[in-house]
């Protein structure tokens, strides 16, 4: 008798899961990229115990050829772990599109025979899978929570981006406002790769900028203020007026960086 579908899992029981012993598979997928790299790093912390035997007990499987794909992964699923109790298996490059749907029966037919001692982390990139509808009700779910355990990362809500932002840029030695990090976080579309990558360009600047930065001239009608927000962009989520307070509040070149990278974006 077929197994019942499970309910989708959030990356909030992901801690419990690995406290008590990851085992079998699970399957990542959603908008998030950077947290499913986070969280393979964490569960890989707790299964690789024995340092120096990653090459016998960790395997990194592409699929990128479906048919050497699926050979390399039911190779990996039976290898015997050394030294240690498990071993680890990441599956990656799954583009589930039109002529390479069957990449999901080969994947689900290989998962289906996994090892007891053996965790197997199957990582979709948010723009390789993706639901139309409710996904319990989806054919491609049904398949995949038939052999293992399916994880949604969404995007994290802004508040938690914001404050993210901040202690990235706190690390560095750059305080900034709320409304300056929203603005960031907006620019980077709520994407956390994203906005990793933009604080470490602040923070660049800011340490080796010297001046030496050519900044584009930019011209502002003065005077906005109050229920006159001046220049308005990206259909009213942007307004001059408070673009202009936050680079102006940071009093320093990455303000200017800010500004321009911002205007840019919009």
């Amino acid at each position: 008798m077929a197994k019942k579908p499970a309910s989708v899992l959030t990356p909030d029981a992901l801690p419990e899961i690995v406290k008590n012993g990851i085992a079998g598979a699970y399957v990542f997928f959603g908008d998030e990229d950077y947290l499913k790299t986070v969280w393979l790093d964490r569960i890989a912390k707790s299964v690789m115990t024995s340092e120096g035997f990653e090459i016998f007990n960790r395997f990194s499987v592409s699929f990128t050829d479906e048919k050497s794909g699926a050979a390399k992964l039911a190779d990996a699923l039976f290898a015997s772990p050394m030294m240690q109790e498990k071993t680890l298996v990441e599956v990656h490059d799954l583009a589930v599109s039109g002529a390479r749907s069957s990449v999901i029966d080969t994947l689900c037919e290989t998962l289906s025979h996994i090892s007891p001692d053996t965790v197997a982390i199957v990582i979709f990139r948010s723009d390789e899978l993706s639901f139309d509808y409710k996904i319990e009700q989806s054919p491609v779910y049904k398949k995949l929570s038939q052999v293992a355990s399916v994880v949604e990362f969404d995007l994290l809500p802004d508040a938690k981006l914001v404050a993210w932002a901040k202690k990235l840029l706190a690390a560095k030695k750059i305080t900034i406002s709320d409304g300056a990090a929203g603005v960031l976080v907006d620019m980077c579309s709520r994407r956390m790769f994203s906005l990793l990558g933009e604080t470490e360009k602040l923070a660049a600047y800011k340490k080796y900028g010297n001046g030496s930065y050519s900044l584009k001239t930019i011209v502002i009608d003065p005077g906005h203020g109050g229920k006159h927000p001046g220049t308005i962009w990206a259909g009213g989520k942007y307004k001059e007026k408070e673009i202009v307070l936050i680079a102006g509040e940071l009093a320093d070149p990455v303000g200017e960086l800010l500004l321009e990278r911002v205007l840019h974006a919009v």
